[in-house]
């Protein structure tokens, strides 16, 4: 048999999982990203992520969202739910995964914002009252993925607190619950500041008084707005679009962030962008998203220059451009924006805009690595590891993988199960390679599939065990890996743990072959001369 032993790119969606308030289980400055190996459909070419490695991943999933946006299970033409479930994959955003679960929570630890310069401090006595539904964070922070797969995406990211607001000099009104008697609760709400406001609100009340905090500061901004605050006017249309305080309302979010853009707010103009790029209150307008993008970039908003680098990189509005794309990256860089540095690195690494350089790919990795964005970390490792760009050396590799296998990637949970089996940059140890090669496998990761399976065929690490090496080299062939079909086939040929079927054997050799596996076509050859 094979050994499939090429390090990948990247094939995986990043997911977040935040609980069904709204609140991210991981800090809110860098929330944790996870990562699901996604499948493609051989027909449509739809990315998907199968729901059962939704479900076996993360504990009372209720759904998947983009954005605002619940996705739906994918439909055949009966418009029947298609099985296995999936759902839609866009590999280069952040989806998130709702949960019912508050085991795991991690909730942000973040100060208490500083209130605006001239704000007015209003006391409100609160008491615990109904829950409400918090819609999710609307910031994403897009996943990382290889520049040609990014044209699938539906969400552009925002990173740190830039959806929300930030804070700005300017009228505004400071809320603060009173602490004198029991069951009430001390909160300042920070003019210029919402999503540390909205987070901190859900730390610091009860899960069933978060509505009234919320309306509360609604109240307390809408009088502002009203006299024009533009600070205030962001706010309101902040709480509208994610529909916290109010019911989540687009339109008359978009009423609410003119207003406050037409003042030149640079948050506000982002805002604008959004929602024409995504079609909320408005028809998607990718050519008036970019012309909002640029208001707000001309301030200096570090989002809003990301945005326009990803729409130049995709053509979506404007003609496709990656030296145009690269010019915004940088713009983005100066703020140590490591997504932009990382997708700078692909623009070298595929050479695209550019020349390809895989030293300058290298340089531009390395600093989005340090910031311990995984797939940054991966490229560094998979450089290392081919020798493009610097001199092949595993056990640095192996370094990079490890630092992004351990925040759950699962590429490089796959790449250290590599270098363990085959003792690069490390001492050769089956049973650790069988160890990560099952953390990738919980991702459905079908090459990790199909190494565990070679692991139990010839006994490395484990006890030699043609069953369960047939059921892992199964789970690997259902999803088109062609050395899997190809040992599916030799087990049937040689009787190996089931009886001798050339029949099959010859179905799983031309699946195999289909696909390019060379010695499979010859083995379909023999299997024929042996009926």
């Amino acid at each position: 048999m094979q050994l499939a032993n090429e390090i990948p790119r990247n094939l995986t969606q990043a997911v977040r999982i935040i609980n069904r308030a709204g609140l991210v289980y991981e800090s809110t400055a860098q929330p944790e990203i996870f990562y699901l190996t996604y499948h493609q459909d051989t027909v449509s070419g739809q990315n998907f992520i199968l729901w059962e490695d939704v479900l076996d991943a993360f504990k009372r999933v209720v759904h998947i969202r983009d954005g605002a946006r619940i996705l739906p299970f994918l439909k055949g033409s009966d418009l029947k739910n298609l099985d296995p479930l999936r759902i839609a994959a866009f590999p280069d955003v952040t989806l998130n995964v709702v949960s019912n679960s508050t085991t795991n929570a991690k909730p942000s630890t973040a100060p208490t914002s500083t209130p605006v310069s001239n704000a007015t401090t209003i006391d409100l006595e609160a008491t615990p009252l109904g829950s409400a539904n918090v819609a999710e964070d609307p910031t994403q922070q897009p996943s990382p993925g290889p520049s040609n797969t990014i044209d699938s995406h539906t969400s552009l990211p925002a990173t740190n607190a830039a959806a929300f607001g930030s804070p700005l000099s300017g009228n505004g009104a400071t809320v603060r619950f009173s602490q004198s008697s029991p069951g009430v609760r001390r909160f300042a709400f920070n003019a210029g500041n919402v999503r540390d406001d909205l987070l901190l609100a859900l730390q610091m009340t009860d899960e069933n008084d978060t509505k009234d905090t919320f309306q509360q500061l609604f109240e307390a901004s809408i009088g502002a707005a009203s006299l024009g605050c533009p600070l205030s006017q962001h706010r309101v249309g902040i709480l509208h679009k994610i529909g916290v305080g109010v019911p989540q309302d687009f339109v008359k979010a978009k009423e609410w962030f003119v207003k406050a853009a037409t003042d030149e707010h640079p948050l506000a103009q982002y805002e604008m962008g959004e929602l024409y790029y995504h079609g909320r209150g408005v028809s998607v307008d990718n050519a008036k998203a970019m012309e909002w993008y640029l208001k707000a970039a001309g301030q200096g908003n570090v989002d809003a220059q990301w945005s326009i680098g990803f729409l130049y990189h995709n053509g979506r509005g404007v003609p496709q451009d990656h030296s145009e794309a690269l010019e915004w990256y940088l713009k983005a860089d100066n703020n140590n924006h490591a997504r932009a540095q990382y997708e700078i690195g692909e623009l070298f690494f595929y050479g695209h805009g550019v020349s390809g350089d895989n030293a300058e790919a290298m340089k531009w990795y390395l600093k989005a690595a340090e910031q311990d964005h995984p797939a940054a970390q991966y490229s560094v490792g998979f450089l290392y590891h081919q020798s493009m760009g610097v001199e092949q050396d595993y056990s640095k590799a192996m370094a990079w993988f490890l630092k992004a296998a351990l925040q759950g990637h699962t590429l490089s949970q796959y790449s250290v199960g590599l270098l363990y089996q085959n003792g690069h940059g490390v001492s050769q140890n089956h049973g650790k390679a069988m160890e990560w090669f099952i953390k990738a496998a919980k991702s459905n990761h079908a090459p990790s599939q199909y190494e565990i399976g070679e692991l139990y065929y010839y006994g490395h690490g484990v006890t030699e065990d043609y069953t369960k090496a047939m059921e892992w080299y199964l789970k690997a062939a259902t999803q088109d890996n062609a050395s899997a079909q190809y040992s599916l086939g030799v087990l049937y040929h040689r009787g190996h743990g089931i009886p001798k079927d050339l029949q099959q054997a010859k179905v799983w050799y031309r699946k195999a072959a289909a696909r390019g596996h060379k010695q499979a076509m010859l083995l379909a050859c023999l299997v024929m001369i042996e009926e």
